[in-house]
């Protein structure tokens, strides 16, 4: 028969409650299983709680409330013990798994961040490491300053996304100030980072766009028509057709902003220009203006000249007019014999007398 508290015994055996304190005597005595007395197993106690720290095979028979010092669970009436402490695992209380947390859900911060997070209910809004943490499975990560950290969502519109697969409409979009990126209808008007973003493919200044004439546009992929005019100066443009006589920012050599690939000036003063044929008769500022490569009567500033063919007889302000290389008194010249000229550059004879090359 087991001896009961007090009683003289020389191992645990002896004692109804298991545990014989031989530290004192010899015999020792079977422990009353009070708190604070000593204890081995949670048999010995009867709060059923015994706090063994570490390595050291005797303990201390212990309440085991919320708050108090634990080593493991069943240190603790509550069963959960985070960080040496007792917990409760209600909303809010310290967790560094679902198992700390009655709701099953413990939103942890994740890698970056403090390992320890806080029992949540696993909805939409709530703290969360990975899906796990989430009734929907989805963990959406924060941006900024709170990098590692995430969010669990729904994927309604409005909610928190990582990418468009957490979200029920496709589209997942950022915008600039925002902890997190949101889910997005994708219709003209939404929030877009990215062409990808929009259900149209057009993504300009933040906003989806439909990418139809004269909607903005920063570069010709905006477009649907691949024609951007007036984004220059880091401003937007807007779409156009590139036919001839729209406008276009004017650039030397192919301009993507026509269908012709020229875009002459209109020197106004404002870099704009409009799309020409760059046919015969068509206005131009340069040879490059010009499928023929030759462009007269052009006055720096005032008016544009005309596309022509270089031939002899054309009209020409200067060598580069002329297939010959040869201008004079405003028009192509051979350079020969009985050549209008101006000065004796202008002949091959390298005599220009009373404007008529010798």
């Amino acid at each position: 028969m087991k001896n009961q508290a007090g009683a003289p015994c020389t191992e645990d055996g002896h004692c109804v409650l298991r545990y014989c304190d031989t530290s004192l005597a010899s015999p020792g005595a079977c422990t009353s299983g009070q708190l604070g007395t000593k204890c081995r197993q949670e048999a010995s106690c009867l709060s059923k709680h015994c706090l063994v720290q570490g390595s050291l095979t005797v303990g201390t028979c212990v309440a085991g409330e919320l708050g108090a010092t634990c080593y493991e669970a069943s240190d603790c009436e509550s069963t959960r013990c985070v960080q040496n402490k007792c917990t409760s695992g209600a909303i809010g209380a310290p967790c560094a798994g679902p198992g700390d947390c009655v709701s099953g859900y413990c939103g942890n911060p994740g890698a970056g961040a403090n390992v320890i997070g806080a029992c949540t209910n696993g909805a939409a809004g709530d703290k969360c490491g990975d899906g796990a943490d989430c009734r929907s499975g989805k963990c959406a990560s924060l941006v900024g300053a709170e990098f590692g950290s995430g969010v669990c969502t729904n994927g309604n519109i409005g909610e928190a996304c990582t990418d468009a697969r957490q979200c029920t409409s496709g589209y997942c979009a950022y915008t600039a100030g925002d902890r997190y990126l949101k889910c997005t209808t994708g219709d003209i008007g939404a929030a877009c980072y990215y062409p990808v973003d929009c259900a149209s493919g057009y993504c300009v200044g933040g906003h989806c766009s439909s990418g139809a004439i004269g909607q903005p546009c920063s570069a010709a992929a905006d477009c649907a028509s691949g024609h951007c005019a007036g984004n220059v100066f880091s401003t937007l443009g807007t779409c156009t057709t590139g036919a001839t006589g729209q406008p276009c920012d004017p650039e030397g050599g192919v301009s993507p902003d026509c269908t012709s690939g020229k875009c002459v000036s209109t020197m106004t003063g404002a870099q704009t220009g409009t799309c020409e044929t760059g046919l015969l008769g068509a206005p131009c500022w340069e040879g490059y203006d010009c499928i023929s490569g030759y462009c007269a009567g052009e006055v720096a500033w005032y008016h544009r000249g005309t596309c022509t063919t270089g031939a002899v007889g054309v009209p020409c302000e200067t060598i580069w007019d002329c297939a010959s290389q040869r201008c004079g008194m405003g028009q192509c010249i051979t350079g020969g014999a009985g050549s209008p000229c101006d000065d004796n550059a202008d002949c091959l004879s390298g005599d220009c007398f009373r404007n008529a090359c010798r």
